[in-house]
């Protein structure tokens, strides 16, 4: 496949058949309006500690999820 092209395949289940499972594209750019793009401003610094923040909240967010349900869980029981 050359630059720029792309296939793919899809699945489909008994009761919703898929005619067309595979497909062959090709991405066009109009390399002038490219050109032509504004930039987008610059919004914020990010760092490597600011990337190590964000995932340690995410961790505990998740962690606190995950312990909330299984709280819920063991009540019902």
């Amino acid at each position: 496949m050359s630059s720029g092209e792309f296939f793919g395949m899809v699945a489909d289940d008994p009761n919703e058949k898929i005619k067309l499972k595979t497909f062959h594209c090709e991405i066009v750019n109009d390399h002038d309006a490219l050109i032509n793009e504004k930039e987008f401003p610059f919004i914020k610094e990010i760092n490597s500690e600011t990337i190590y923040e964000n995932y340690r909240q995410i961790k505990n967010e998740v962690n606190n999820v995950i312990k909330n349900e299984i709280e819920g869980l063991m009540n019902s029981i």
